[in-house]
Parts: C-alpha cells; structure tokens; sequence
C-alpha cells in the first residue's frame, strides 16, 4: 500500500470478511475521488484488489511520515499511554519549558531589542516590520499583493501579525508566500497608513517601483479604506474563503444555523449570494437585485434581512 499511502479507512463503508474499504485523506480538501479495496492475508499484509486513479500527484514524503508517527505508537506500550496527559495538557507542559528556556517575556515594547532600523512609530505606538532587500524588491515587482493579519501565538505585547505575500513559481509549482511581516500593537486606519507609507519609503530609498495591480484582503473596513486611499492605481478584491466565513457568522447571528443544516433548498438560496462574487463586476448588482423576489417570497421572508444586509455591505454599499 505504500503507493497509497494517502488513502484512510472510510467510516461508511463497513468490511467484509477480510475485506477493507479505504478513499483518498484528500477527498474533502481537493475532491480526489481516489479509493482502494484491499484484503488482509494476516500479519499486516495486506494484498491491493482495486483501485481508482488519484486527482493529484503523488507525494512519497507522505509514507515516511506515517510509518514514523506509526513507529511512535507502536513503541508505546498501552499502559503507558492510558496514564498520559490529554494533548491539551501536554502542549500547555512543552510551552512551559519553551517559555522558562527563553526567559521571560517583555513587559514593554522599550525592553525589545532590536535594531531602530526595524522599527517605526505610530503616533505613541510601535510597530516591529520585517523585510530584507531581496524580498522587498521581489514584492515590489509584484503585479498581486495578498495581505492578512493572524492573532494567533502572537506576543502579548502585539495585537496581530500582519504580512504581505505575492506569488513565486510557475505552473503547478506556484504558490504565494510572504515577503513582508508587520508586527502590530493596533489594526485602524492610523497604524495602517503608517505601514504603507513606511512601504512607499523603502521602495524610494531602493529605487524600485510598486507594481501592483490586485490587492487581495480580507473584509476589514480599515484596511481597504487605506489600500484605496494610498494605491488608488490597483484594483482590491475581497477573499473568497473570508466571504464564505462572514456570511456563515451572519447566518448564525440571525439564528438560522438550524435552518441552513436542515432545509436543503433554503441554504441553496443562501449560497446564491456568496457565488456572486464569482460573477463579472458589471453583473453582480442586477443579479443581486433578481434574488430579491426569492428572498423576500420564499421561506415565509425569513431571509430577507441577510439579503439586505448583503447588499448595503457588498454590492451597494452604505
């Protein structure tokens, strides 16, 4: 089974005798309709009956992984691990020892050290931004930005990491990658002025030009306010995935979680409104407006207000 290595038991599918039913890990992630039959001669042999083709190319890293994590739990006896910590606990204990072998942690941006020439200020407060000359000048040459923030393990003394990608490679192979991180003490217009204008700086001190065309954000109504105030040139585009996650919280706040889970058609006309963004610019307020019989007709009216609310935020805006 090495060559399908990223095939997992299905839960729906129950064995026969011998037999073992297995699909692709990347059935959700990437649609790959991958399966295998398999049937076991014992002693963990196990002989291939049938298989179907793969969507994606396969990666042979994928068999070393999952035989040394198997390796890891095989060397673990089950007494042992019936008295282990819950993983909670366990990753609280390794931040412990990371956090005592790194010694404490700053109380004030002033105890940082770190070089005055990666540093700059807003107004009172500081922000940490990180980017060599290499990176820069690719970023600047760049005709698509892809900006977002993570709040995720950030230092206490900082609200939000925010960086900068564009894209690298050709074909297949491409992908965006960061080129610019921020470390950010506060995320409105202010501080985010202030990180652009550092941006146009740089690239008058290195002599280069920002290229860009596209800048891709998430819905944060400071950000893009800035993005259109100082690259009036570049044409800023929404993420499709924090679309989808900003409509699902509006969904649950109108108390219509229950509806969407169990009324097929209903979250079928819900949907409508995130595939508009899928629809040429010219084309999306007219077929915005054609929902609004749906909307207001269907389901006893109830998801009326999501339609307006949609339309004051994306299509027509306040």
């Amino acid at each position: 089974m090495e060559d399908y290595v990223s095939i997992t038991k299905t839960k729906r599918d129950k064995d026969i005798k011998d037999r073992g039913y297995w699909e692709c890990e990347y059935k959700r992630g990437r649609g790959c309709k991958g399966r295998a039959v398999t049937e076991n001669e014992g002693d963990d042999k196990y002989v291939l009956i049938s298989c179907s083709e793969h969507n994606h190319a396969a990666e042979a890293s994928k068999y070393g992984v999952h035989k040394a994590i198997e390796d890891v739990k095989n060397q673990c006896s089950q007494e042992v691990s019936a008295n282990l910590s819950s993983s909670r606990a366990l990753r609280d204990m390794i931040k412990r020892v990371r956090r005592e072998a790194e010694g404490p942690e700053p109380v004030g941006l002033r105890e940082w050290e770190m070089p005055e020439e990666m540093r700059y200020k807003v107004r009172g407060w500081e922000n940490f931004d990180f980017c060599n000359k290499e990176d820069f000048e690719f970023l600047a040459s760049a005709s698509v930005w892809v900006m977002d923030g993570t709040f995720k393990s950030m230092p206490n003394l900082f609200l939000q990491m925010y960086t900068i990608a564009s894209e690298v490679g050709i074909g297949e192979g491409r992908k965006f990658l960061p080129k610019l991180w921020v470390l950010m003490t506060h995320k409105n217009m202010e501080s985010y002025e202030r990180l652009f204008e550092e941006i146009r700086d740089y690239a008058e001190e290195l002599e280069v030009l920002l290229n860009v065309q596209v800048i891709i954000t998430d819905f944060e109504q400071a950000v893009i306010r800035v993005i259109r105030e100082q690259f009036p040139q570049a044409r800023h585009k929404g993420c499709n995935f924090h679309l989808g996650q900003i409509i699902w919280r509006r969904i649950q706040g109108e108390g219509l979680a229950k509806f969407y889970g169990e009324n097929e058609e209903g979250s079928l006309l819900l949907r409508h409104l995130g595939a508009l963004a899928f629809l040429k610019d010219e084309e999306i307020e007219e077929a915005y407006n054609g929902l609004e019989s749906r909307f207001r007709s269907e389901f006893g009216g109830v998801l009326v207000k999501l339609w307006e609310w949609f339309g004051e935020n994306y299509v027509k805006g306040r």
